[in-house]
């Protein structure tokens, strides 16, 4: 028994992220359990809004998505510190898992540092490792539409999807030698990551570069998805190769 746990990115949430165009149920609800009969298959949701026209727009950072996302996976699994964990993660969702990572193996606790010592693989999804091209154009819509930056900016995350970005330099530095420990110590961790091929309409370009997407000092394997940022995540009913 396992569990595969679903992580949305930017803009995304943990239904529609995973929805292709047209389908009624996330791909991971229709085809993991054919595939997988024995695991459990989870989905965490968290507002991963960087800008937004109108309304509020959360203002948590990594650290607090991370912390919440801990919390999540501790009452899930309800003292069961050997089940196996296998992450999906797209987008900022990548880093957010990083930074959850990171806490379980830092922590006190047996049950949440379990959580980590769980984990056999990572699938990353146009996560932005080095930072994203994304940031300054967020940044430019922001300044268009900031009448009240405090309710419709979220700085905190667009600060760490920078590619100059301390905060993320710092993060990447402290998963890649976390990864590395685990990998001497117990032997392979299963890390995959994905770039996209195609740019945005809307903008013109790739959101996450392939460059950027991959995991520093060679820790992953790498292919491409034909598809955009927003669209490699959806997996329509009749594609059995995705």
């Amino acid at each position: 028994l396992h569990s595969i746990v679903f992580v949305h990115g930017l803009t995304g949430n943990s239904t529609s992220t995973w929805c292709a165009a047209g389908a009624t149920q996330p791909w991971p609800q229709t085809k993991l359990p054919n595939s997988f009969k024995q695991a459990r298959v989870m989905t965490f949701g968290y507002d991963a809004d960087v800008v937004r026209v109108l309304g509020r727009v959360g203002q948590n950072t990594v650290m607090e998505h991370a912390s919440n996302f801990m919390n999540y996976l501790r009452n899930k699994r309800g003292g069961d510190e050997m089940r196996p964990l296998m992450f999906v993660t797209h987008s900022l969702g990548g880093l957010v898992c990083e930074k959850t990572l990171l806490l379980c193996s830092q922590h006190p606790e047996d049950d949440v540092k379990s959580i980590w010592a769980s984990t056999f693989g990572i699938i990353f999804m146009g996560t932005p490792q080095l930072g994203s091209d994304l940031a300054p154009v967020a940044g430019r819509l922001a300044k268009i539409i900031d009448l009240d930056p405090t309710r419709r900016v979220n700085r905190k995350l667009l600060q760490v999807l920078c590619r100059d970005s301390t905060e993320l330099a710092n993060m990447q530095n402290e998963f890649k030698s976390l990864i590395a420990n685990r990998i001497r110590q117990h032997g392979h961790l299963a890390v995959h990551s994905f770039a996209e091929e195609l740019p945005v309409n809307y903008i013109g370009q790739v959101v996450v570069t392939t460059q950027s997407c991959r995991f520093p000092a060679g820790f992953d394997d790498y292919s491409t998805i034909h598809a955009d940022h927003m669209e490699m995540t959806k997996v329509q009913e009749t594609d059995e190769e995705a």
